[in-house]
């Protein structure tokens, strides 16, 4: 992997897309991920850009942070951007949502209750899941403090599972700056896969003018 060294383009990688939208944190790091996810083509790193994606003003702290994100392989330096998928996300999230699960079947729901995408899944049943995972979205924010309290970093999912733990049914909250949303599927996740980074890239990109505000 190239070194993190101004005059790179920088990508989010699988791990460091889930860290930019696991919680609703503000620290220096997760503001550098949700920066770079916001850019419809990997940016060139600059010290002026790593200032302004960490909110850092010392120019070496800037930096620090961004190294610390390669070391925990959240970011990968290109020699050449790249860019995010051109098409609409009502045609480029069905076939990256089949990627993530094992059984293929994921549904994007948002804070509201409706379909964002789904793949496999009949639309009723879709339909059916996007309310519950809405639901669930509130009840998560409404007992956020105590599930903190009762998990570890990362684990911030829900899920169905059987008698001896075994997972048929799992539902994430996503938190692409101030938006809301759940991703649930079935079988076991695969949100390692690049396919899950570039749904996370082209949300923050949709959704970049309400990620603004958190400026």
């Amino acid at each position: 992997m190239p070194e993190i060294i101004p005059g790179s383009y920088l990508r989010i990688t699988p791990w460091g897309a889930w860290c930019a939208i696991e919680n609703r944190g503000d620290e220096p790091a997760r503001r550098a991920l949700l920066a770079i996810l916001r850019e419809p083509e990997s940016p060139l790193l600059t010290i002026t850009a790593a200032c302004l994606w960490t909110g850092e003003d010392d120019e070496h702290a800037a930096l620090l942070h961004l190294y610390a994100l390669q070391q925990a392989g959240c970011i990968e330096a290109l020699d050449r951007p790249a860019r995010v998928p051109a098409e609409a996300l009502e045609q480029l999230l069905p076939p990256l949502l089949e990627q993530i699960g094992s059984e293929k079947r994921a549904v994007l729901a948002d804070a509201l209750g409706f379909r964002v995408a789904s793949s496999t899944w009949p639309e009723a049943d879709a339909d059916a899941i996007a309310a519950m995972s809405a639901e669930m979205l509130t009840v998560a924010e409404r007992h956020e403090r105590a599930l903190a309290a009762l998990g570890k970093p990362g684990a911030s999912g829900w899920g169905m599972v059987d008698p001896v733990g075994v997972g048929a049914f799992g539902l994430w909250p996503l938190h692409v700056g101030p938006v809301r949303l759940a991703l649930a599927l079935t079988g076991r996740p695969r949100l390692n896969q690049p396919a899950f980074a570039d749904m996370i890239w082209a949300l923050c990109v949709r959704y970049a003018g309400e990620m603004s505000v958190m400026k």
